[in-house]
């Protein structure tokens, strides 16, 4: 269907670019990686999804970086990834996810 000569053209493409990015999130989610959550970052930057995936990619990192220290079990393997995380900074959270 022809939409291009509607007065609803607007409104039409923004329903279109919401059901896209929102279908896009979910295959993002049920992926779960750094390279998806990056992927979408890249492909949707101004998302209301963004702080999500900021914090998926982190909370992916130190999962990620913990199964490495556990896996060596040593001392400095955990000394490694306490230094680790007080370098990396951290994405900052919005104040909606701090609500209960």
């Amino acid at each position: 269907m022809d939409y291009t000569n509607s007065k609803y053209t607007s409104q039409v493409e923004i329903k279109i670019k919401e059901l896209e990015e929102e279908s896009n999130w979910n295959n993002t989610k049920n992926i779960n990686t750094v390279y998806a959550y990056e992927n979408y970052l890249f492909s949707f930057p101004e998302s209301k999804y963004v702080f999500e995936a900021k914090n998926k990619i982190q909370q992916i990192k130190d999962d990620l970086a913990w199964k490495e220290a556990d896996t060596q079990a040593t001392s400095e393997s955990y000394k490694n990834i306490f230094l680790i995380s007080l370098a990396e900074p951290k994405n900052p959270r919005p104040w909606r996810e701090f609500k209960k």
